[in-house]
């Protein structure tokens, strides 16, 4: 992952993993602009992070 990181932050895109897997999941489209709508914070991602972890 890190390294996929690495590589958009240098070209100052997104993750070159993450494209398709975005494109093809409508429900987190949605949910990533409802995110940013809102202005989520660094915190609620973590949440999101640990209840996926938790499954």
């Amino acid at each position: 992952d890190t390294m996929f990181d690495l590589a958009g932050q240098a070209r100052e895109e997104i993750s070159p993993d993450l494209p398709d897997y975005i494109m093809n999941k409508p429900s987190l489209r949605i949910a990533l602009r409802k995110a940013r709508q809102k202005g989520a914070k660094d915190d609620f991602w973590k949440e999101v992070i640990k209840k996926l972890d938790e499954q």
